[in-house]
């Protein structure tokens, strides 16, 4: 006998992963948070790919920040940052997070970061276990920086 789904919230959670595979983090969080304790348990298996490279500061204060990264820092794989049009988000970030404790991160993406902020990425690269790949914007950067 065929398994009917009646509701939403009977589809199987890797029907959900595929969902979310198609949304972003905050479209996500939006859509699904708060609808059950079944969606909310898939949002926890969810993989994310994170891109910080067009937000306010108060979205990274008040959503990032507080909700994403304390809650989700270990389904993140991939992790774009941006301190083009957030200024010193970068810096903010490494200030507020410990990048290892990122466990399933397979990339990251560094667009205009601060010398500093760039040496201390440098340091951090060889506890990124499961890290198979660095960009850095080196636009801003002489040609015999790298």
């Amino acid at each position: 006998m065929p398994i009917s789904i009646n509701t939403f919230q009977d589809l199987s959670n890797e029907i959900f992963l595929e969902i979310f595979d198609y949304l972003s983090i905050e479209d996500c969080f939006n859509a699904f948070y708060n609808l059950n304790w079944k969606i909310k348990s898939a949002l926890k298996l969810a993989g994310f790919s994170i891109d910080l490279t067009s937000i306010s500061r108060k979205t990274y204060d008040e959503f990032y920040k507080k909700i994403v990264f304390p809650n989700y820092y270990r389904q993140i794989r991939k992790l774009k940052l941006n301190n083009d049009l957030t200024i010193n988000l970068l810096e903010q970030f490494f200030n507020d997070f410990q990048l290892d404790d990122f466990e399933q991160l397979r990339s990251i993406t560094l667009i205009k970061p601060s010398y500093m902020t760039l040496g201390s990425f440098a340091l951090m690269v060889p506890d990124l276990k499961r890290l198979e790949h660095i960009s850095v914007d080196s636009n801003s950067y002489p040609c015999n920086f790298f």
